[in-house]
């Protein structure tokens, strides 16, 4: 069950960046595929971060996706 919950994410996670990709949004050497598996283990990083250390999860949630998505840029 928990394989097909990450693989839904990753995969529409893909799907998001190809598009971003084909609008020049996003760098065309970054594989989708790839950013979308470390979008995904990212997001469920920083959930478990966040319970671990007590913080909320948007603060931990917006530092890292900030930091990843600053690196798709073109």
């Amino acid at each position: 069950i928990m394989e097909t919950y990450f693989a839904g994410y990753t995969q529409m996670f893909a799907q998001i960046i190809q598009q971003g990709i084909e609008r020049g949004e996003i760098r065309a050497t970054i594989n989708p595929q790839d950013a979308g598996l470390a979008l995904t283990a990212l997001i469920e990083g920083a959930i478990l971060l966040s319970q671990n250390m007590g913080k909320p999860v948007a603060d931990v949630m917006s530092v890292s996706v900030g930091v990843f998505v600053d690196g798709l840029n073109p």
